[in-house]
């Protein structure tokens, strides 16, 4: 049996996709050219079946730093190795990843069991040829882990001479805020005793618009206490992220993505649920700025969620969801201010 997971490595010239969901496969199909039989346009994607049944169709994979990753690492470490890739890879062990093979996409904080063989699941991709760990705290199921969680995994790392590559817990004012974010990155490197990298570092929405010079100030400090902490960004302002992953509350998605509908489908909880992701939304910019990029249903791509909204006539939250209930969908979310970027590209805190 064939396993389709999220994969990651970071390609050092840089990486762009991002996928969450676990898929078990008898076949796996790669790159096939589907007809959907509603246009005439032909697509080209993976599709997975199971005995005599199509159980996916979408994207085999994805390439980015957010927390997941192949396990175990050292089948994919030998493939590249015998057969070669096109650039220089390194192997990180996903937290996110570990995270749901011993709790699934609970959000239940981890038991001291759970951190036992989620330390030993780290442990053997670190003996596997994985270079460090990645988090993705901002989303499932990294997001319901704590920092003494991470700090655990990250002292496995740290003893076996790895590396912390972060995306931050927030990068706008979701839940603990962008600057006490980079502080528990700090936290985590200082307590487990290891480098600290910060993938995309960014000021996300207008909340903590003109917040790079105080966070340039706070690395600039912890670099003089010692603590090796690095960041990357891209020299752009706009984001991209699962539609998901944007702006539905993570309690909705605790569970899974069944779990999340089933929520919908209660009334109390969908009033919750819709106001939040209103608020997010404001969060993520304006709707014009939240355009998607990339869906299952192809004929969403090009449109934002406003013009979305007015042409199923509903509000644009609830459009939200029903774009999701088609599928998959990407978003590019323009929500970053010039100075921020400027500010960022001419310090050497970051590349």
């Amino acid at each position: 049996m064939k396993t389709l997971k999220p994969l990651f490595y970071l390609i050092l010239i840089g990486c762009v996709i991002s996928c969450k969901k676990e898929i078990k496969a008898d076949i796996l199909i790669k790159n096939g050219t589907v007809y959907n039989g509603i246009d005439t346009a032909s697509s080209r994607v993976s599709i997975a079946l199971e005995k005599d049944k199509i159980i996916f169709i979408g994207d085999e994979a994805s390439v980015e730093n957010d927390g997941d990753s192949f396990l175990p690492t050292l089948d994919y470490k030998e493939k590249y190795e015998t057969h070669g890739i096109g650039t220089n890879a390194v192997l990180l062990v996903g937290h996110g990843t570990v995270r749901n093979q011993v709790m699934g996409t609970s959000d239940l904080k981890a038991s001291e069991q759970d951190i036992l063989k989620m330390k030993a699941l780290v442990q053997q991709e670190m003996d596997a040829g994985a270079f460090g760990m990645s988090t993705g705290l901002f989303y499932s199921p990294g997001s319901y882990s704590n920092t003494d969680e991470v700090i655990a995994l990250a002292k496995v790392v740290s003893k076996n001479k790895g590396i912390y590559d972060t995306h931050l817990r927030d990068e706008s004012s979701y839940t603990v805020e962008l600057i006490p974010a980079i502080q528990e990155a700090i936290e985590i490197g200082r307590e487990a005793k290891l480098p600290i990298h910060i993938s995309h570092i960014k000021c996300l929405g207008v909340d903590v618009w003109k917040q790079s010079q105080d966070i340039i100030a706070l690395i600039e400090k912890v670099q003089k206490e010692g603590i090796d902490v690095t960041a990357n960004q891209y020299p752009y302002d706009a984001s991209a992220t699962g539609l998901k992953a944007a702006v539905v509350p993570r309690w909705a998605e605790s569970g899974g993505e069944d779990s999340l509908f089933i929520r919908f489908d209660n009334p109390k909880l969908k009033k919750q649920i819709l106001e939040e992701t209103n608020k997010n939304i404001t969060r993520r910019g304006e709707l014009e700025k939240l355009l998607i990029v990339k869906a299952t249903d192809a004929s969403l791509v090009g449109k934002n969620v406003l013009e979305i909204s007015k042409l199923w006539k509903v509000s644009p939250e609830m459009a939200v969801y029903k774009t999701l209930r088609l599928g998959y969908v990407r978003v590019a979310s323009f929500n970053m201010n010039p100075t921020d970027i400027h500010n960022s590209l001419k310090n050497y805190t970051s590349i």
